[in-house]
């Protein structure tokens, strides 16, 4: 799964994802981000990959923040 939300708390999207299931949105960072399954996921900003740190990665799951430019924090508070 995937939640990502934008620097007010709103949740920009919410969704189970299946193998092959690409998603575009319109975003501004920063943006809080949670997935079910990092490794099975390609995340981009602005057409350039977004890594996910690996101090963010706890089991299957990751959470962490993309900052502008996409630069990444590990950690979910702001």
């Amino acid at each position: 799964w995937i939640e990502v939300y934008d620097a007010s708390g709103e949740r920009l999207d919410f969704r189970e994802a299946t193998a092959g299931t690409a998603r575009s949105l319109s975003v501004t960072p920063p943006l809080r981000i949670l997935l079910g399954n990092y490794a099975g996921a390609e995340l981009t900003l602005d057409g350039r990959p977004v890594a996910v740190p690996e101090r963010a990665r706890f089991g299957a799951t990751a959470r962490f923040r993309v900052l502008a430019g996409g630069k990444t924090l590990a950690g979910w508070e702001p």
